[in-house]
């Protein structure tokens, strides 16, 4: 299995993942087999426990496709638990300032690099078995700040400046819900620039959430997106649900009594 950080190293390919909120490890196994080049757990915006990634995780690891976990919200036990379980690295929503950043990297980051818990005996060690392994993939985690207010986009080129953070991911849905912007708005889509230039400055993959329908045209900035965490487990298959049933041989007559298939 390729880690996460390897898939932003091909320069013609924008990697593709999603979302994960339904706590059943077969979730993670059908969206792997379905093409995706990576998952994000999902502990912000749904009931999963710290067993319940572990086990995703593991899950994850097991089809080969890399796991990221957006924690709900900058907890430095979290961030440590979920690393140990073996995430390639964590999303960490509502960063707002440089000091954010730099708790983030202390968070994360073993001794002397950061002041997270030394600890071999987990997934990320092999259980004890495999301690290079367990440095290695502290070194490799990636450390993704979502920036999705005024006052993180104001400060952002400081957050992507903090030594350790080398990613950047847009919440696009939170910004536009706290600046009260459109984002067709001209004044939102230089709020996007603002967070793309901080990331290109930085020579770092710069990230977003889409929906699961592509929008027609995407703010400029986001062409530069390295990364898309499109929709989510839940919302695929709630789309792909009604998409089946909108389907010429699902549609019913007013009667109730279904189409007959056109088609042999």
């Amino acid at each position: 299995m390729r880690h996460f950080r390897e898939l932003l190293q091909e320069p013609v390919h924008t990697a593709r993942g999603t979302f994960v909120k339904i706590a059943h490890s077969d979730v993670v196994e059908l969206l792997a087999l379905a093409g995706f080049d990576f998952v994000i757990i999902d502990m912000e915006h749904a009931p999963l426990g710290l067993a319940e990634v572990h086990q995703l995780i593991g899950a994850a690891r097991g089809a080969g496709i890399p796991p990221l976990v957006r924690v709900p919200e900058l907890d430095d036990v979290v961030i440590a638990r979920v690393l140990d379980s073996g995430a390639h690295g964590v999303l960490v929503p509502h960063i707002q300032t440089r000091e954010d950043a730099e708790r983030l990297v202390r968070a994360a980051r073993l001794p002397p690099d950061g002041n997270r818990g030394y600890g071999p005996t987990v997934r990320a060690g092999g259980w004890g078995s495999d301690v290079p392994r367990y440095r290695r993939l502290d070194r490799q985690a990636a450390l993704i700040p979502q920036i999705e207010c005024s006052l993180g986009v104001q400060n952002a080129a400081q957050i992507a400046a903090v030594p350790g953070i080398d990613h950047l991911f847009l919440g696009m849905a939170d910004l536009a819900a706290s600046t009260g912007l459109d984002p067709s708005d001209p004044a939102f889509a230089q709020l996007l620039a603002t967070v793309a230039d901080a990331a290109a400055s930085g020579n770092m993959p710069l990230g977003t959430a889409i929906g699961a329908v592509p929008e027609t045209t995407l703010p400029e900035a986001l062409t530069a997106c390295r990364f898309w965490a499109i929709s989510n487990d839940a919302g695929l298959l709630l789309h792909g649900s009604r998409s089946a049933l909108a389907e010429e041989e699902f549609v019913q007559h007013e009667d109730g009594h279904p189409v007959p298939p056109t088609h042999p």
